[in-house]
This record gives C-alpha cells, structure tokens and sequence, in this order.
C-alpha cells in the first residue's frame, strides 16, 4: 500500500530551528562510513546507501541533544540516501522535514513526507528503510517509550508502562501534528539557550511526574 500526500513541494528553511542546534553537532563528512558510525553513536545503528554517481556530492551532518528521556536534532546528507535501520524498541522518533523530501518503508506500506506539509512517526519496533532526498534537511524528536507511557497515564489513569504506544498513522499532517512539531522547536529553542545539555537548569526540561 501507498500512502502519498498529494501537496506542492514548498521546502521550508526554519533558520532559528537550526541556528539553536548549531552547538550540538555530532559530525560533519562526506564519508557516508564516517556518518554511518558516528550516527550510531547517539542512534539505532544503521545502513547509509547512495548510488556511485551521488556519493561525490554526499555532505552529511547531524546536530543532536539528548537528556536521555527526549532528545532533539537536525540531519541532512547534501545527496540522496537510503537509510536501512532496525527501531529500537525504546524510542519513538518522530521526524518533520524542515526542506525536501522523505520516504519511507515500512513492511509494506510507503509513506512520504515534504517540507511543510507533513512528518513521519517511526514506530519503537521493527525494521524499515527512510529515503532523503538531495535536499532534505530534517528535524528529530526522540522519546522513551517509558516517558510516553507515563505521560498517558497521567492522562487516562492507566499505568501499565510496559506496553509501548502504538500509532494509527505513520504519517501526519502538520495542522494535526502542531503540538508535536511546537514541542520540537521548543526544545531546540531551550537548548539553544546553553553551551551543553548538562548546563540545562532540570526544571525546563522534567515535569514533577517524570522526575
């Protein structure tokens, strides 16, 4: 099955998003081996494929901060890439193109998300394949399961943390998405504010029931 919202491309640089995270980078190479192991670093490990005639234009980067509970970041490859990566089943990741263009697969469903228009919900099981294209340059949230949970609970009273959230959608409009995408740009904003994650006063970034 395909699932392809049918929009204009109409890439959308959100500069402050990207000038907050400016000093959490990871790396910067035009080695997809290089981005391949430093991106398992701080992320699932993974495949990164291009084709031979786009590797030479290949500028990977990635700027990324994490608490441990939620993190946020920024990616981009500068050519087309496939990433072939198992979920981890600890994390939910949710991922809103700020420019270009992402696919994914997922069994057998394909999804696509443009700039401005949509994101993509990576479900905590599970293997699948994400495509960036040339000028794709992404904005990353990443959440434990447990806090997901605990926060539902809080919400509806049950508190069976060990199940881990399930999703309807793999992909959301950004009108129905706005919470996720605002609590994103947040996040960078308030990291932007300091020179290390460490440096972040606890109260900004813990509610009282996830401490």
């Amino acid at each position: 099955m395909t699932a392809t919202l049918d929009v204009a491309h109409q890439p959308r640089a959100e500069d402050s998003v990207l000038r907050s995270l400016a000093a959490y980078k990871r790396y910067e190479t035009h080695d997809l081996e290089v981005a391949e192991l430093e991106i398992s670093r701080f992320m699932s490990p993974g495949r990164l494929r291009a084709r031979l005639s786009d590797r030479d234009d290949v500028r990977a980067r990635a700027f990324y901060a994490d608490t441990g509970s939620v993190g946020v970041g920024r990616m981009s490859y500068g050519a087309k890439v496939i990433i072939d990566r198992q979920a981890d089943s600890r994390y939910v990741g949710v991922v809103i193109p700020l420019s270009g263009r992402m696919r994914v697969w997922r069994r057998r469903e394909v999804v696509e998300a443009w700039a401005g228009e949509s994101m993509v919900v990576i479900a905590a099981d599970g293997r699948f394949l994400a495509e960036f294209s040339a000028d794709c340059d992404v904005l990353l949230l990443r959440v434990t399961t447990s806090s997901l949970a605990r926060a539902a609970g809080g919400l509806t009273g049950e508190r069976d943390s060990a199940r881990p959230p399930r999703f309807v959608h793999q992909v959301l409009p950004l009108e129905q998405g706005y919470v996720v995408h605002s609590a994103a740009r947040l996040l960078a904003e308030t990291f932007g504010r300091y020179d290390d994650v460490a440096a972040v006063p606890h109260g900004l970034l813990h509610s009282p029931s996830t401490r």
